[in-house]
């Protein structure tokens, strides 16, 4: 640790990548696009406004420390851009993973109740939220012709093919 109080990281998003819905703490987060496209939507609180960009090569934007924001790519090649953090350890909290966490009854009561979701919703909701920090958008991986969880050999992802 050099105790700069920064950090950085550099993200690859393949076709149709997401990064999920996700919070940093402790930080603020600027990211600048270095190839490709990355759609973004991020909100700061409740009852704020829903703020979406469309960045292309080499423009960024910023997440105010706390907001909940995404990354997706939206195109069939793929996109790469650098995050900037004002913390060495930014943190992160993955909002659905988290969220359905809490006791069911009372998760089932904040979504509108058994009329809305079940418990047995719930249960499904709660097994089917993927463990991968990137997962993959169904009517993207459609719109460029890829399976879902397809298997491409090495040289098909690193263009060597």
């Amino acid at each position: 640790m050099i105790d700069r109080q920064s950090g950085a990281a550099v993200f690859t998003l393949n076709a149709c990548g997401l990064v999920p819905p996700h919070t940093h703490p402790r930080s603020n987060e600027f990211i600048i696009v270095t190839e490709g496209t990355v759609f973004t939507q991020f909100i700061t609180e409740s009852g704020s406004l829903l703020i979406t960009n469309n960045l292309t090569t080499y423009s960024g934007t910023i997440f105010p420390q706390g907001s909940i924001h995404l990354e997706f790519n939206p195109t069939c090649e793929k996109a790469v851009f650098t995050a900037g953090f004002n913390d060495n350890d930014p943190g992160v909290s993955s909002i659905a993973a988290n969220f359905v966490l809490f006791d069911p009854e009372l998760l089932s009561a904040n979504l509108g109740g058994d009329q809305v979701v079940s418990g047995a919703d719930l249960d499904n909701i709660r097994a089917g939220i993927p463990p991968d920090t990137v997962i993959a958008v169904t009517d993207c991986l459609k719109a460029c012709g890829i399976q879902p969880n397809g298997k491409r050999s090495l040289k098909e992802v690193f263009g060597l093919a």
